[in-house]
């Protein structure tokens, strides 16, 4: 249902999503701190140095050492139709609904009258 819903509205799997939001943040981190690119994969969610670099370039056009040293000059190299603006709050972490508060009411408004003690 998930991955219906990611390809249906933002035409992705939801591994790509997860990436792109990974992506984003390490982004940001290259422009508004100092550390090193290593602790940002790591904290960016990436386990593995090489696959962030295929990826971040992929994304970005650029290395991730080249991004930041692009933008510490203010050359502007993200074009804003990349970016997906998420909210990070749960559950509404998605800009589409799954229709899944429908389906815990319901089944949770189920459970609960047939566990309700019934008259004699």
């Amino acid at each position: 249902m998930i991955r219906w819903a990611c390809k249906k509205h933002l035409q992705k799997t939801p591994s790509q999503v997860v990436n792109d939001i990974r992506l984003d943040y390490a982004a940001l981190q290259l422009q508004n701190t100092g550390r090193k690119i290593v602790k940002i994969c790591e904290d960016s969610g990436f386990d593995n140095l090489s696959h962030f670099y295929h990826l971040f370039k992929q994304r970005y056009n650029t290395s991730p050492n080249q991004f930041r040293k692009e933008y510490q000059l203010g050359n502007v190299i993200v074009d804003s139709d990349m970016q997906i603006d998420y909210d990070a709050s749960i559950p509404d972490a998605l800009p589409f609904d799954f229709g899944l508060d429908e389906i815990h009411t319901s089944s949770a408004s189920s459970l609960s009258a047939s566990r309700s003690p019934q008259p004699c």
